[in-house]
């Protein structure tokens, strides 16, 4: 999992450090601080539709396996379009892990998102509502003021980030070939072969070449994985080794600390022995002393007097 967790943070930093690089007028998106799977975007409305002028501001977390996994994604503004605090989706989201493509990038999503924004759905997909475009519009207008708990004002935010200089960076960017929407309602995958499948919803094939590619990758991360930790192993035994025999003053230390250790506990043994006899000699004497003062009292004094 760790190496997983490397994998993706290498990725997400690069992406955000292209991004840096490259700004755009109508997209801006950077991770949560502390918190490289979690990134806050914003996108402007597309131009000549109901949305354009709005501002709409979301959620993008990214899974530990990015970008072999799809992320999710969610907006928090507003919009007529989507619904707010609820994962939507669409081809590129983790609602449909079978049409994610390892090649697709933050850069990929905002600009899918901002294509996806006017197109009318005949059936509603997940996280998707319908509004009159005199809702939408007003939204639009509303969405210039509205404010993120995390990031602040929105427009104080491209402000800074979303420029008119940024148009010359969109223009010279080559144009991404966009993910082909997908409809359909996620997919159910049940272990059961005898399992029903209700109308409407599609059967993942085992064939499909995006799932055995997803399928061989994983593969080969867990071998890579396993092959880290035999390596890192064989390091660790060879360092043990060559301190053993690149150190012998260290070894002879480590010996003469032993024989005092042992010497030390043969010493404390030796007193206990003596201290257990001396304890058992004044046991028997005090007996002795004890019996003596019952019977022969008149002796017993007669000592005593002797002694002192």
């Amino acid at each position: 999992m760790a190496m997983n967790t490397g994998l993706s943070i290498k990725r997400l930093t690069k992406e955000f450090s292209d991004m840096q690089k490259k700004p755009s007028y109508m997209y801006y998106a950077e991770p949560v601080k502390g918190e490289m799977f979690e990134w806050h975007f914003t996108i402007r409305g597309p131009p000549g539709t109901d949305y354009e002028g709005g501002l709409y501001h979301g959620i993008i977390l990214f899974p530990e396996k990015y970008p072999f996994k799809p992320p999710s994604v969610q907006f928090l503004t507003p919009n007529g379009r989507f619904e707010t605090n609820t994962k939507i989706c669409l081809t590129f989201t983790n609602f449909h892990p079978e049409y994610w493509q390892p090649a697709w990038t933050v850069r990929t999503i905002l600009l899918g998102l901002i294509s996806y924004m006017p197109v009318e759905e005949e059936t509603l997909s997940i996280g998707s509502i319908m509004c009159t475009p005199a809702e939408r519009k007003r939204l639009a207008k509303a969405s210039q003021f509205w404010k993120c708990q995390t990031c602040k004002s929105i427009k104080e935010l491209i402000a800074d980030k979303m420029t008119e200089e940024n148009k010359v960076n969109d223009d010279a960017t080559p144009k991404e070939e966009l993910p082909e929407f997908k409809l359909t309602k996620k997919v159910s995958r049940k272990p059961q072969e005898d399992s029903k499948i209700s109308d409407g919803e599609e059967t993942p094939d085992e064939n499909d070449p995006l799932i055995q590619e997803e399928e061989k990758e994983e593969t080969r991360l867990g071998v890579e994985k396993e092959l880290e930790e035999i390596e890192r192993n064989q390091k660790h035994l060879e360092e043990e080794k060559n301190q053993i025999f690149n150190n012998p003053a260290e070894i002879q230390l480590d010996e003469e600390k032993r024989e005092y250790r042992d010497f030390i506990e043969l010493q404390r043994q030796n007193a206990t022995k003596k201290a257990s006899r001396c304890f058992g000699f004044l046991f028997v004497l005090w007996i002795i002393i004890g019996i003596s003062s019952m019977y022969y009292p008149e002796l017993l004094k007669e000592i005593f007097e002797l002694i002192l």
